[in-house]
């Protein structure tokens, strides 16, 4: 008792670079616990554990947990305990009291899921204990529909949830578990999520039968992830005609990589896929054309919407690196892209890579910032290597030269450039 709580006690605040040290000296002495499980202590870990565990959000206020180490403790105690328990066999109801009363208040969510993780130490005693306290607080989760909302109980109604489907998978009673998730259809992804059950269950009718029920309710429109999911299903099925109808709808809502390599599965699939490739690159040129017309900005400061990125990242996808190169020419592109684009294309063509990279060092060097001029020097050390590639080695000098002499008034960025070159 006296090394946990050694463990613990802060004696002021715990800041980002102290936590690793501080979480460091928890974990060691859990180590120590686990040393007294094998030795045959297992109701003393029990103890131990759970007294770590009541430490654990007092010392949340305290420490700069920015990397989660707080969660990583939480995790071992919580195992240590569990196996804690397999070993000691607890009385089973004061067991299931006592987990039961941790999983409802704990702003940690420690011992989230009990029921299931430890339905073989509760037994049917354990579990109906736990099942009646869950029940009086479940009658307090109001039922939502489609569109409401439950601000005021949230917490509760997460936590009381979880345990309520922990029971049902406990149990192993699907239709018990889809009654929960019944509790709350205010958005389209819990129909998705009953969907999935049935799915995972190989219960297919039903699974669609829920997946196209959200579809109604919520319209065609809806969670990107809901109409995968069906379109899936349909193709699933020979329902082709289905399925592509789903997928042109989800690409143009949102048109990107993901959802053009989507909407290829299955028009690839029936052997379409050149009509339905030939359809969205028509439509991204038009909305190119549209953002283009309504922009004032300058041809190299487009948005995305209203330059070839898009255009660029399909070809990319395709693996046609040419074709990618040509878009960005004619059309342009963000500056991330161009660069992933000089760099497929260095070994080939190194005179359109020192282009964009010159181009980029111009840009970068905008900026003040000494991690502007770090990025100017690293393009630097490409342009050299391009140059190279290009048999043009004897121009880079000059061209370092010519920066220095640019940038004079930045004694940090010609320090830099002195160093490096």
């Amino acid at each position: 008792r006296n090394a946990i709580n050694d463990a613990f006690r802060i004696r002021r605040f715990v800041d980002y670079y102290h936590a690793r040290e501080y979480a460091t000296r928890i974990l060691d002495v859990i180590a120590s616990f686990e040393v007294l499980l094998v030795a045959g202590h297992a109701s003393d870990v029990i103890e131990l554990a759970e007294r770590g565990l009541k430490l654990l959000e007092p010392a949340l206020q305290k420490i700069d947990d920015s990397d989660g180490y707080i969660t990583t403790i939480r995790d071992a105690l919580e195992s240590l305990h569990l196996a804690a328990c397999a070993e000691a066999r607890p009385e089973p109801k004061a067991l299931a009291r006592k987990l039961f009363a941790w999983e409802l208040h704990s702003e940690l969510e420690i011992f989230l899921g009990a029921a299931n993780r430890y339905s073989n130490i509760l037994g049917a005693n354990g579990l109906s204990v736990y099942r009646k306290l869950a029940n009086v607080e479940w009658a307090k989760v109001p039922v939502l529909a489609a569109g409401q909302r439950d601000s005021d109980g949230y917490h509760l109604r997460f936590r009381v949830t979880h345990m309520m489907e922990a029971l049902a998978i406990a149990s192993g009673d699907i239709e018990e578990l889809i009654a929960v998730k019944q509790r709350d259809l205010s958005s389209p992804y819990y129909y998705l999520k009953i969907a999935m059950v049935y799915r995972d269950a190989v219960m297919h009718d039903r699974a669609l039968g829920w997946a196209e029920h959200g579809l109604r309710v919520f319209g065609d429109h809806t969670d990107i992830r809901l109409r995968v999911f069906l379109a899936t299903e349909y193709q699933r099925r020979g329902r082709s005609k289905n399925a592509l109808a789903i997928a042109w709808n989800i690409f143009i809502d949102a048109p990107n990589v993901e959802h053009y390599a989507l909407l290829h599965s299955f028009a690839n699939a029936i052997g379409q896929w050149n009509d339905w490739r030939a359809k969205c690159l028509l439509t991204v040129r038009e909305s190119i054309a549209r953002h283009r017309a309504a922009s004032t900005q300058p041809f190299n400061e487009l948005p995305s919407a209203a330059n070839g990125t898009l255009l660029v990242e399909l070809c990319l996808w395709e693996n046609d690196a040419d074709a990618a190169w040509r878009e960005s020419e004619a059309l342009g592109c963000n500056a991330d892209l161009l660069m992933q684009l000089a760099r497929l294309r260095e070994s080939a063509h190194p005179t359109d890579a020192i282009r964009v990279y010159q181009h980029e060092i111009a840009r970068v060097l905008l900026t003040t910032e000494k991690r502007a001029y770090r990025t100017a020097v690293r393009l630097l050390r490409e342009v050299k290597r391009a140059m190279k590639r290009a048999e043009r080695a004897t121009e880079f000098s000059p061209y370092v030269a010519e920066l220095r002499a640019t940038h004079k008034q930045r004694p940090s960025f010609v320090t830099m450039l002195e160093a490096s070159f």
